[in-house]
């Protein structure tokens, strides 16, 4: 499921409420750094893939970010939803919608939740 797909789903789920909304989903804290595709990918799936890029080129040809030779499964990184309150609300509306939503998706379909600065506010009350 691509990024998009997931943002979709996500607001999709949140439709029911108007405390949070999905900018996107993205990933982040690459280790060590994005998977860089090169001349040596575009060869490689030109001559052995009919032109199409794809996990078996990713698999086969190194990353060609200068100086790096791991493997396109040795890059990794956090798949982050990023969520915007769009009022005020409080602590504990906040947490029963949240986990409401991981419910509903899964612990494991994004790695984490990440809080866009607003101008609205969680309270305690």
């Amino acid at each position: 499921m691509t990024n998009q797909e997931k943002t979709d789903k996500i607001n999709n789920l949140l439709k029911a409420q108007d405390l949070y909304k999905c900018l996107n989903v993205d990933n982040v804290n690459h280790n060590p750094h994005p998977y860089t595709i090169g001349l040596k990918h575009i060869r490689y799936a030109s001559d052995h893939h009919n032109g199409m890029l794809g996990k078996e080129t990713l698999n086969k040809v190194s990353c060609a970010h200068p100086n790096c030779t791991k493997s396109y499964d040795q890059h990794t990184s956090s798949n982050v939803a990023f969520l915007q309150l769009q009022r005020n609300g409080t602590n504990d509306e906040a947490n029963v919608i949240l986990k409401k939503l991981i419910k509903k998706l899964g612990e494991k379909f994004v790695d984490g939740f990440a809080f866009v600065e607003t101008s609205e506010k969680f309270r305690t009350t």
